[in-house]
């Protein structure tokens, strides 16, 4: 999977409403071990991450953490909202995925003026659900994508499973790996945590997602949950549409301020 640290905007709320303004930059891949929702893609590269200094200037690459304690922990399933919910125009969806993760062309101003138009405002939030904001980094969100297609959005579902075992690790990591805004060795640090967490404090979760093995191979009813691209950009424009987009055969209604992009801009 791919998981980009957050470039933080004015207003930033985990898992709310402004989870939506909280955007990941991206530059080269990067190889890993199993990633922080137990996907373990089909390629090398897992995620994303920036090379740019910290706030003081220079990358402290002595940042280490490690995963706490779970033995307490109990997941808290949270089942998606429905799909398709026609909430997004096309190019609100394009605008919402090229704005979601600093890229070449990153436009900051026309992004400030699509998320401030009162007309965005539902867009967003619908978009809001079909990422994952944690304290060092912006996902997808994996777990409801699987649990619509499969069509079991039970606790005992596949969905479910995926995320328990990224709430578990996020639970092992979060306190203890804090994120700052531009800091890419604290957030190297953190996902570092997280693919340790998967192997050790966290395995009779991650184990439970070999459920999702197919899919991430790209076969059965899970398998659009995972796009064949390491472009995060994308995968972003992916989930917007599997969450946010008319149903087919209805191409919705654009709103006047859906800007930067027009329908056919992409994402």
């Amino acid at each position: 999977m791919h998981r980009s640290p957050k470039v933080l905007l004015a207003s930033f709320g985990t898992l709310s409403l402004s989870l939506a303004l909280s955007y990941g930059c991206s530059s080269d891949d990067e190889a890993t071990a199993p990633s922080d929702a137990g996907n373990v893609e089909a390629t090398a590269a897992d995620r994303k991450v920036t090379t740019t200094p910290d706030a003081a200037g220079a990358v402290d690459a002595a940042v280490t953490c490690e995963p706490q304690d779970v033995s307490a922990f109990e997941p808290n399933w949270q089942p998606p909202a429905p799909m398709r919910a026609g909430r997004c125009s096309p190019s609100q969806a394009a605008a919402f995925s090229e704005c979601s993760y600093g890229h070449a062309g990153y436009d900051q101003a026309k992004c400030d003026a699509f998320n401030a138009a009162p007309a965005n405002a539902d867009c967003i939030a619908c978009a809001g659900g079909a990422t994952v904001a944690t304290a060092g980094s912006t996902n997808v969100n994996y777990g409801g994508c699987v649990a619509h297609l499969t069509g079991d959005k039970s606790t005992a579902g596949c969905g479910a499973k995926i995320q328990a075992a990224e709430q578990c690790q996020r639970a092992a990591c979060e306190k203890v790996c804090p994120v700052a805004a531009g800091n890419d060795a604290q957030f190297k640090a953190y996902t570092k945590c997280l693919d340790d967490a998967w192997t050790d404090v966290c395995g009779s979760f991650s184990s439970a997602t070999s459920c999702a093995d197919d899919f991430r191979k790209g076969t059965g009813p899970g398998a659009a949950c995972y796009p064949n691209t390491t472009d995060f950009g994308v995968i972003i424009r992916t989930y917007v549409d599997f969450f946010c987009a008319s149903p087919a055969g209805d191409g919705g209604t654009d709103a006047a301020s859906d800007g930067p992009h027009d329908a056919t801009s992409g994402g």
